[in-house]
């Protein structure tokens, strides 16, 4: 503090006058006053705020005088003064007033005004803790300032105050980094530097397992960078692990006489993320080895093996010295006729039974004997019934039972032989199919000496075990068709992996068609025609196979269903119609048909519906649409009204460069529509509205859909009629695109409307936006906030958020509601959602939160 010193003088001579006035020439007294010449001060201050106290302010000349607060000074002693005034300090800020000079003349009055300034603060931030292939993200505010930074700084002209440095994660794609929110108070002048020092997110592991008997814990132990360790037995989620690789192992349980083991797994941590490795426990196998005599060097044994008790099943190996994993428990063996070299070895003992334990081996041995010459029968039959054969020569004859699979061995004279069936009680399948017999008339030479063998045989009465297509061949797919029953479920042998039919198999029952997968099968027509019509009195359902390379004249390419048709597990490939329905026609007056994990790709209409012409309402799951094209409208599907109502259900589909000569690069409808977790990208309508979608007719509601890069000379993602009849409702979508409004309205009086929490890169007019929207307009587009289409998991690939900008595209959990406010529980992919308290807009979902 200025300290002010007030020093005042009286001079009194002793004897003189208190009056008496000094002779200035003589240097003697006149015998008057002595003059006291004065002035006075009027100081005024500017620069401090409102609420300052008055400072310290001194008048220093020939004597110091203080300034009272108000600045009004009076009796000042003539002469040159300074105005000397103390720093101001308010809180974390200095005022500071220059020095003034004045002159106090007699009887004169000044005024003055004294000026401060508010002295700024320096200081220095410093980023340090990143690679340099990543850029810090800092938010620095306070006082007058709200920046980014994006390297370490140093200001010296900061308003003094309180200021906050908030760090952004800053992400590789693989690793992220944090740092914690710095908060500096910043006085004038110099202050301290403030680091902002990032580091490596940490990651969780969750740790599960499962295969172990209720009650029994495991001791799992799990090991990773830098030495780290930890074991648990039970479920649990480790959590702040440093990033990198980790190795999750579980000791050897053992539970009464069982054994229980679990592979390691090694699993990587990444930052800001959470791993899970999950053990499972199978119970260790046992073997048997068994350990044939008298059979001729190279000779294997055949057994089939039963167990373990109490379970049926039943597995034939054909060589059975060594049978490794198998599950504890009681078998039943039974040793099969060895044929080899000419003769055939019949077991000593035809049935016997072994226990197997939890990590030995069980030894048994098996003694054969060969057979004087005769027949030695192979059968394959179905156990359920048996079959009565006859071997017959010149009024000699034998007569057999047989059931199941085994040999059986005949002693026969030499000479010819005729076998026969006499009793066929091998009953029927399931659906009335009768067992036909393969091998039941032989005719055989039997030589002295040597043992003849033959073979008879029933495959299952649905089973296709020819590749070909005529009708009157035993085992192709039409013959099969031919003769079974309603309700039959046709499958295949797997050595049938192509077939090509020349014309369209006609279903006028109700028949299922189940192949072991479309990877596996596929029907490839050869003809001008499609593969399968369902006429009105049929019915059938696809599984497991593709539909390909069908071209037609008329409606649907592939399949034209005019009875009920569904499909699951199907691809349909490379189909063309000349009329409507590339792929597939469907106007068969059913409720709805379901379409579950299909997949159309490459299919084209000369019509409307490039992959599916529809007069019915379709129930779609897990649908893939890329690359159909129609020259008319509905590059993937054409919805008409029909005479079934109904809604069109669409739900975790991919609609994925589709086109159409004239509306609706992805879809077209005309009857209500609801879709959810679907992802319309780079679907193309050239000469009319609708990229991705058209609705011509019906209330259509889109929750939780993603539209990208759509192309339509309107509306690249929706355009719609727009009138009364046709209300259209958009809900946590999310639609990029930047080249023109994304909706179009044929008529106006009724907008695409919002029911919430969408995030539109470049709206427009046709579109009615909700308080909780976020939509850009032209000139002032928002951010793209999606990575490009991958493969994110699940059935079809998805587009994912940028995981920087998480925070921009999601809503709260209470809002993760469809149009009927019923929650939403999962995305595209099939994963949970909300996570972490939030739902993503648009198809996929953010489970890492």
């Amino acid at each position: 503090l200025l300290t002010l010193l007030l020093l005042g003088t009286l001079a009194l001579g002793c004897g003189d006058s208190p009056n008496a006035r000094r002779n200035q020439d003589a240097g003697e007294h006149d015998g008057g006053d002595i003059d006291h010449a004065t002035g006075s001060l009027s100081l005024s201050l500017e620069g401090l705020p409102p609420e300052s106290p008055w400072p310290n302010i001194a008048l220093v000349g020939d004597t110091t005088l203080s300034v009272p607060e108000g600045g009004i000074l009076d009796a000042i002693p003539v002469g040159q003064y300074q105005v000397v005034a103390q720093n101001m300090v308010l809180d974390l800020a200095t005022y500071n007033a220059p020095v003034a000079n004045l002159t106090i003349e007699a009887d004169q009055h000044v005024e003055l005004t004294l000026s401060y300034a508010l002295l700024p603060a320096s200081w220095q931030v410093i980023i340090e803790g990143l690679p340099g292939t990543l850029t810090p993200q800092v938010n620095l505010s306070g006082p007058n300032t709200d920046v980014i930074l994006n390297a370490s700084a140093l200001f010296d002209d900061l308003t003094p105050g309180t200021y906050h440095l908030t760090p952004q994660q800053v992400s590789d794609g693989t690793t992220t980094y944090h740092a914690a929110v710095r908060t500096a108070a910043l006085t004038s002048g110099a202050n301290d530097p403030t680091t902002i020092t990032y580091g490596l997110a940490n990651g969780q592991l969750q740790v599960s397992f499962q295969g172990l008997p209720a009650g029994v814990s495991p001791t799992i132990t799990i090991s990773g960078p830098g030495g780290y360790s930890a074991t648990v037995n039970s479920a649990t989620t480790l959590q702040d692990l440093v990033p990198g690789i980790y190795v999750v192992s579980a000791a050897d349980v053992t539970q009464g006489d069982l054994n229980y083991s679990a592979p390691p797994q090694s699993v990587e941590v990444l930052s800001d993320a959470i791993a899970s490795a999950h053990l499972n426990f199978g119970m260790a196998t046992g073997q048997l080895n068994v350990v044939t005599q008298g059979l001729p060097a190279g000779a294997a044994a055949s057994v089939t093996l039963t167990g373990p008790a109490p379970s049926t099943a039943q597995t034939t190996y054909p060589d059975v010295t060594n049978l490794p994993g198998l599950a504890p428990g009681q078998y039943t063996l039974t040793f099969h006729n060895v044929n080899a070299g000419g003769s055939s070895y019949e077991p000593a003992t035809r049935t016997t039974t072994a226990s197997v334990q939890s990590g030995q081996t069980t030894h048994l041995t098996q003694t054969y004997a060969a057979l004087d010459g005769g027949l030695a029968l192979s059968h394959d039959l179905p156990s359920t019934g048996s079959l009565t054969i006859r071997v017959a020569s010149a009024g000699i004859s034998h007569s057999r039972q047989l059931s199941g699979q085994g040999t059986a061995h005949i002693p026969l004279d030499p000479g010819t032989w005729s076998l026969s069936v006499s009793v066929n009680q091998l009953g029927t399948d399931a659906w009335g199919n009768v067992y036909t017999v393969v091998g039941g008339s032989q005719t055989l030479t039997v030589q002295s000496g040597q043992t003849t063998f033959a073979t008879i045989s029933s495959s299952k009465p649905t089973l296709v075990t020819h590749s070909g297509d005529s009708a009157t061949t035993s085992g192709t797919l039409r013959e099969v068709l031919g003769r079974v029953n309603a309700g039959s479920v046709i499958t295949f042998d797997p050595s049938i992996t192509r077939i090509q039919p020349a014309s369209a198999f006609v279903i006028d029952g109700d028949i299922t068609i189940e192949g072991p997968g479309a990877d596996q099968l596929t029907l490839s027509a050869i003809g001008p025609d499609r593969i399968f019509t369902v006429p009105g009195s049929g019915s059938l359902h696809l599984e497991g196979l593709t539909l390909a390379d069908a071209s037609i004249a008329g409606d649907g390419g592939a399949v034209h269903a005019t009875g009920a048709f569904s499909a699951t597990d199907v691809d349909f490939t490379d189909n063309s119609a000349g009329g409507r329905g590339g792929a597939l026609y469907v106007n068969d007056g059913e409720p709805f048909d379901v379409l579950r994990r299909v997949r159309f790709t490459s299919n084209a209409s000369e019509a409307d519906g490039g992959a599916i012409f529809t007069r019915i309402p379709l129930v779609l799951e897990d649908a893939l649409f890329k690359s159909n094209s129609a020259d008319g409208n509905g590059g993937a599907i054409f919805a008409h009204p029909g005479i079934a109502d109904g809604n069109m259900v669409i739900s975790r589909a991919l609609f994925n460069q589709n086109f159409a000569g004239s509306g609706g690069g992805g879809v077209y409808s005309q009857r209500g529509a609801f879709i959810a977790n679907t992802t319309f990208y780079f679907n193309t309508s050239t000469l009319s509205p609708g990229g991705a979608w058209v609705q011509y007719d019906g209330e259509a509601n889109f929750v939780h859909t993603t539209f990208d890069a759509n192309v339509a000379l309107f509306g690249y993602a929706i355009a719609s009629y727009c009138d009364d009849a046709t209300p259209v409702y958009l809900k946590s979508s999310a639609v990029m695109g930047t080249e023109a409004d994304a909706f179009h309205c044929q008529e106006t009086p009724r907008p695409i409307a919002s029911l919430g929490h969408n995030y539109i890169q470049h709206g427009g007019s046709a579109f009615s936006r909700h308080a909780t929207d976020y939509v850009g307009v032209p000139g002032l587009l928002l951010a793209r906030t999606l990575d490009a289409l991958a493969d994110n998991g699940g059935f079809t690939h998805t587009i994912a958020t940028q995981a920087a900008l998480d925070y921009t595209m999601k809503l709260p959990a209470s809002a993760c509601t469809d149009d009927n406010g019923m929650a939403v529980t999962e995305d595209q992919r099939g994963m949970l959602r909300p996570n972490g308290g939030y739902c993503t807009i648009g198809a996929w979902e953010n489970t890492s939160r």
